[in-house]
């Protein structure tokens, strides 16, 4: 069997733990799996009654044989009671992109509806890593009626544990946040890629999709239509050039891969196609493009 555990236990897991570890006092959302009745050496099982979501100090601590199956058995009955979540995650990245469907967008850019910017980044200006000062993410989640039930606040997570649903991976490289209905989602995936790596990354994904159609490309505001594989091949080579500039003393590039959507009654945000659509039957398409190092999106800035 394999030791990976299935989605829809890793979700019953979750739920009975209130989504943050059980032990006492701790409600930490980084969760792993842990195997007691009967152990995984004993027999290979993803049987949930026999298994409990733990943070990984009380994982580890689990598999060193400190708590009995009577005390797991307790905090799986009574989880700690966590009306709202606040976990850190510690994406200190002196440097970054954004990479939404098929665009790319350097830290500058955002996403704002109306007022409200939903997507944006900025330097820490209380600490720095060789001199330059990390960026801090800030996103929000809303539900139908637009009340925000989740964000990252300058790379805090704080949630509402009533009414969404957090996932967040051990090395924190993948963070999912839903409402309970699971209508409107974000996940978001780190992605690192050596400069070495980058150019076939690239062409992995933009050569097999522009194989046959058009793209069109935003440049500024004017929609232009790529037609042919030399101006594809130009736009991959382009799009390199860009993005090695962000790669940091590591000779390595984080990219922040964000999916999701999210419905509201006044407007429909798709971060995988990059569209946003309002109840006018207005509706929005972006290709995210770099403009030196700077991005200017005027398709996602609404007054």
């Amino acid at each position: 069997m394999n030791r990976s555990v299935p989605d829809n236990v890793m979700r019953i897991l979750r739920e009975e733990v209130n989504y943050g570890c059980p032990y006492p006092s701790c409600g930490q959302p980084i969760l792993m799996w842990h195997h007691f009745d009967p152990p995984w050496n004993e027999e290979n099982h993803h049987r949930p009654e026999g298994m409990i979501a733990l943070c990984p100090e009380h994982h580890r601590y689990a598999d060193g044989g400190h708590y009995t199956k009577a005390q797991l058995r307790k905090w799986k009955l009574n989880p700690n009671d966590l009306p709202y979540i606040k976990q850190y995650i510690p994406w200190t990245w002196e440097s970054f992109v954004y990479e939404i469907g098929t665009s790319y967008a350097s830290p500058s850019s955002y996403v704002q509806v109306n007022t409200e910017k939903i997507l944006s980044a900025k330097r820490d200006p209380n600490t720095s890593v060789f001199n330059i000062a990390p960026w801090l993410i800030s996103l929000s989640l809303v539900d139908e009626n637009g009340h925000t039930i989740a964000k990252i606040k300058d790379n805090y997570l704080i949630s509402d544990n009533s009414s969404s649903i957090i996932e967040i991976s051990y090395h924190g490289k993948n963070v999912i946040i839903k409402d309970k209905s699971e209508t409107n989602s974000l996940e978001l995936n780190v992605i690192q890629i050596s400069q070495k790596e980058l150019m076939s990354y690239l062409e992995k994904k933009y050569l097999e999709a522009f194989k046959n159609q058009t793209i069109k490309l935003l440049d500024g505001t004017i929609m232009k239509e790529v037609d042919n594989i030399e101006k594809k091949n130009q736009f991959v080579n382009d799009l390199f050039e860009t993005l090695v500039r962000y790669i940091n003393s590591d000779n390595k590039l984080n990219i922040l891969d964000i999916n999701g959507k999210i419905n509201t009654k006044t407007y429909s945000l798709n971060y995988t196609k990059n569209e946003v659509e309002f109840p006018n039957q207005m509706k929005f398409y972006s290709q995210w493009g770099f403009s030196e190092c700077t991005v200017i999106n005027p398709f996602y800035h609404y007054n």
